[in-house]
């Protein structure tokens, strides 16, 4: 699939446009990409992540305060990768590096998002809207219609991010229960 990207977009491919090459039989999603800004061009390859990722993601989620103290980000990452309907993609740069990344999952009518991930040195480039991006196009792949996420009372500074990219607050009271105590 290829998506035309707006005036002013951060994601160009040498066509100026953003080329997906989703695989729904395969699972895999790869997507080449060239961020742009003012100093630096960086080629980014968004992909689904592999085991050899996981160390590297979560230092990346780690390094943008997305984990709690009752979330273990390894048994997280592990999770989403062997399920079905969940699965991480990781956007790596031109030197190799993990530059952003999005945990994304299906209840069969609602998709999630989760630990979306800029390197705190990429942000304001594009990388934390090409990561929704791709979240949104994995998705689609699976008949999903609607996306939503949670974000926590101590992260509010990035509700403005999500509503440039259309999301709305919505007037839901989440409730939780924990089921086992957690140590």
């Amino acid at each position: 699939m290829t998506v035309p990207v707006p005036e002013g977009g951060s994601f160009l491919s040498r066509r100026g446009t953003v080329s997906s090459n989703l695989s729904p039989s395969s699972g895999e999603s790869v997507e080449s990409l060239v961020a742009h800004n003012a100093t630096h061009t960086m080629l980014l390859t968004v992909k689904s992540a592999v085991a050899e990722d996981e160390q590297a993601v979560v230092a990346l989620w780690r390094a943008c305060d997305l984990v709690a103290s009752y979330n273990d980000p390894v048994a997280d990452f592990r999770f989403a990768k062997a399920g079905p309907c969940s699965d991480v993609l990781v956007a790596v740069d031109d030197a190799g590096e993990a530059a952003g990344s999005v945990m994304v999952g299906h209840d069969g009518h609602r998709g999630w998002l989760y630990y979306v991930a800029a390197r705190p040195t990429s942000r304001n480039k594009g990388v934390g809207r090409r990561m929704v991006q791709a979240a949104e196009n994995w998705l689609r792949q699976r008949g999903i219609v609607k996306v939503q996420l949670l974000v926590r009372e101590t992260n509010t500074n990035v509700v403005s991010f999500y509503e440039h990219l259309g999301f709305e607050v919505a007037p839901r009271v989440v409730m939780s229960r924990w089921l086992e105590k957690t140590s």
